[in-house]
């Protein structure tokens, strides 16, 4: 079996689900090919201004020095385990290098930019496509471009199909994020300054609302685009829906569009252009990138533990072995 990795770039829907949009296969993970990746996904992105785009990694395996070099002006996020306020005060203590190394601008949600839409800091999406390409990473190089090919091509028509079955203008993983949210406005109390000014207030907690502005200064709204409990709160009692204020990156225009570039079908392999060049051998294996193993200390009544096939993972981009 020809051993290699898979780079993959993954995106986000207007349901927030996962949307592949690029892969491809290396020798190694290293430098140079997510060099070459990030180039060529930069460039038949026709990505120009680098500063509307945000891209969500671990930092892993080369990537740090090619996305500094490729995206001068892109936002980052660094997915760490980490980045929740306990994990915070473990960094403080314990991990004084990953912040000289990681600024908190590129993993604490204070610094993220909240034109983006974009609230999420881990890489659950890029694990979502990974989980589909396990029967066919160990196949033939061909066939497994093929099987990934077709799945992504079946996907994106499912897709478009799905949209018949809407019945508004938002996916349901959106509405049931708002329905949360809704619930859990009650009990606030609400003082309107007149304007567009809003106080919601509950116990010790106090947050302003501006409705125009599309903010409040819990920043859930504003990073997500679904308006919070709060912002709720300020909605209902103008006597507006709530669905009103979802942002436009959610609609079922801006699904369509996404989902609008079908994967073309293709001949099969007898009719494949013959080439005159000399044959291409398999490249001479190298060893794989691998995480340190740790020792995992077992209970007498449990069983042998069971080998799995490494996978390292980015939020945006991803590699795994092939």
């Amino acid at each position: 079996m020809l051993k290699g990795e898979i780079l993959i770039a993954v995106g986000r829907d207007a349901n927030n689900q996962m949307y592949p949009i690029a892969w491809g296969i290396v020798e190694i993970e290293n430098t140079d090919s997510w060099r070459w990746f990030l180039g060529q996904l930069k460039s038949d992105l026709g990505i120009t201004n680098t500063c509307h785009w945000t891209l969500i990694s671990d930092q892993q395996k080369g990537l740090t020095h090619v996305i500094k070099s490729c995206f001068l002006t892109l936002s980052i996020i660094t997915v760490q385990d980490m980045c929740t306020p306990i994990g915070v005060n473990y960094i403080e203590k314990q991990n004084s290098e990953f912040k000289k190394q990681y600024p908190p601008r590129f993993w604490c949600k204070a610094f993220f930019r909240t034109s983006v839409k974009c609230d999420i800091v881990d890489n659950n999406l890029c694990e979502a496509f990974n989980g589909t390409l396990v029967k066919a990473r160990v196949k033939p190089i061909i066939p497994m471009l093929e099987d990934i090919r077709v799945g992504v091509m079946r996907r994106i028509a499912k897709k478009i199909k799905s949209v018949e079955s809407w019945t508004g203008n938002y996916r349901p993983l959106v509405m049931k994020k708002l329905n949360t949210n809704i619930h859990k406005s009650m009990g606030w109390k609400v003082d309107f300054n007149g304007d567009d000014g809003y106080e919601i207030k509950k116990g010790r907690q106090q947050f302003k609302v501006k409705l125009t502005g599309r903010s409040c200064s819990c920043r859930a709204w504003d990073l997500s685009g679904i308006p919070c409990p709060h912002a709720i709160c300020a909605i209902f009692d103008i006597g507006r829906e709530p669905h009103d204020y979802i942002d436009s990156c959610y609609s079922k225009e801006a699904y369509l569009r996404t989902y609008a570039h079908a994967l073309q079908p293709m001949n099969g392999e007898l009719f494949w252009p013959k080439t005159q060049n000399e044959e291409i051998l398999a490249p001479i294996p190298k060893n794989m990138t691998r995480r340190p193993k740790r020792k995992i200390t077992r209970e007498a009544s449990e069983g042998p533990s069971r080998s799995k096939k490494n996978t390292s993972t980015t939020g945006n981009t991803t590699s795994t072995s092939a």
